[in-house]
């Protein structure tokens, strides 16, 4: 399957100096953040596959169909990065359904085409 623990990629280990900005003392202590973040992932990871799989079954998709479409959806979200809107105040790109600046809360010139993608947050 396409989605398996061993084709994932492995985080690399932190050192003693970035632990210690996170709040660790040692490698062997975590940072509780970290810890949740993971869990979200996981759990994550296994509602995709389950769903995935559901699909799978009921119809006539297969994992071909979904690398197709995993690879469009990357292009699509690479280009969306870049549809951005410059604060005035402090030159910080914000999404562009956003009224105000999330970094300053200076209000947003209004950009000159309206994005009505869902995704864009």
């Amino acid at each position: 399957m396409i989605f398996s623990r061993k084709d994932r990629p492995q985080m690399p280990e932190m050192d003693a100096y970035t632990l210690s900005k996170q709040g660790a003392t040692g490698p062997e202590e975590s940072n509780p953040r970290i810890n949740y973040l993971e869990t979200k992932v996981e759990r994550l990871t296994a509602l995709v596959e389950a769903m995935w799989s559901i699909l799978e079954a009921k119809s006539s998709l297969n994992e071909s169909h979904l690398k197709a479409r995993l690879e469009k959806v990357m292009e699509l979200r690479s280009t969306r990065g870049a549809e951005r809107n410059a604060c005035t105040k402090c030159n910080q790109k914000n999404p562009l359904a956003k009224e105000q600046c999330i970094y300053c809360g200076t209000p947003l010139p209004k950009p000159s085409e309206t994005n009505e993608n869902p995704f864009n947050f």
